[in-house]
């Protein structure tokens, strides 16, 4: 079994983004022992079809319950992660205690079950195509207790979108119209947690 690689990892991808409203016990979603400030209600959700990346290309599903707040800076905290790769699952896991499952994507373009869910999203709308630059960070917890926290990078142009989102999805990730981004292309820079 292949040793993924250590960070960085610099993938190249193509996404689409949504965001809604907290429902009032998204907060305890969030992975055991994770520790922060203060939740921001503000659930994001996600989808990436990595053209390239150092375990290959993969899809990806995700979601974070509320934005996070620990010690004056704003991060993703990410509970729910599937995949298609067993190369990106344990590299997840080893780097950045992200708690990766496996998935089973399409037909559709963005669609994902897994074991108790499914996810389906589609565009309703979208924008004009604008660059699109965003740095921020992961905020995320292992096993034994410890805080992972790492700078991600990305790069490229999307479009704002409307978006339907259905399916079974994780209690917390609601479904209906969301506003989103529709991610035409992208480098992803994710640092090794400092």
């Amino acid at each position: 079994m292949q040793t993924p690689p250590p960070p960085p990892w610099t993938l190249s991808l193509e996404g689409l983004v949504w965001l809604h409203r907290a429902v009032p016990e998204a907060a305890r979603f969030h992975q055991p022992g994770l520790r922060f400030d203060r939740g921001i209600p503000v659930t994001v959700g996600g989808f990436a079809r990595y053209v390239d990346s150092p375990v290959g290309a993969y899809s990806e599903v995700w979601g974070s319950p509320t934005l996070v707040v620990r010690r004056r800076s704003v991060s993703l905290a990410v509970p729910f992660m599937a995949v298609d790769s067993a190369a990106s699952l344990r590299g997840g896991r080893a780097n950045w205690a992200l708690p990766k499952v496996p998935a089973a994507f399409g037909p559709d373009r963005w669609a994902a079950s897994g074991d108790g869910w499914s996810l389906v999203a589609r565009v309703l709308s979208a924008g004009p195509r604008i660059p699109l630059l965003a740095t921020g960070h992961l905020l995320q917890a292992r096993e034994d207790g410890a805080l992972l926290r790492s700078r991600c990078i990305a790069r490229g142009a999307g479009r704002p979108a409307r978006v339907l989102v259905d399916g079974e999805p994780p209690a917390w990730l609601a479904p209906g119209r969301h506003l989103g981004l529709v991610v035409d292309r992208a480098t992803l820079v994710v640092r090794a947690p400092g």
